[in-house]
C-alpha cells in the first residue's frame, strides 16, 4: 500500500516539474521496492479459540466482538468503524443485508 502510494506522489511530482510548477524532481534517484507479501488466514480453529476465549474486561470483549464481525463478514475495520444503520437492508425474501460503498 505505501509502494503505491508514493508511486501515485512520484507521477504528481513528476507532472508538477513538467508543467514548471517544480524546478526539480525530489524522485530523481528513488525506486519504488515492491515486496511480495504472504497472507495467512486464520484457520477455523484459530477463530473458534477466539471466540470461546473468556474476556472478563468489558472494552476488550467488545473489541474482540467487533473483530469477529469483520472476520465473518469480510468487511475491514475501516467500514465496520463507518458502519451506521443505514447500512443494513431488508431484502424483499426478510433477510437483511449490509449494503456500503
Amino acid at each position: 500500500m505505501t509502494a503505491k502510494m508514493i508511486q501515485f506522489l512520484k507521477k504528481a511530482v513528476n507532472l508538477a516539474r513538467n508543467i514548471g510548477v517544480l524546478g526539480f524532481d525530489s524522485f530523481y534517484l528513488h525506486h519504488t521496492k515492491w515486496e511480495k507479501v504472504k497472507i495467512e488466514y486464520l484457520t477455523k480453529q484459530e477463530i473458534k479459540k477466539i471466540i470461546d476465549k473468556k474476556i472478563i474486561i468489558k472494552r476488550l470483549d467488545i473489541v474482540r466482538d467487533i473483530f469477529l464481525f469483520g472476520v465473518f463478514t469480510g468487511l475491514s475495520y475501516i467500514d465496520v468503524k463507518n458502519l451506521t444503520i443505514n447500512n443494513i437492508q431488508r431484502q424483499h425474501d426478510g433477510s437483511n443485508w449490509i449494503i456500503t460503498r
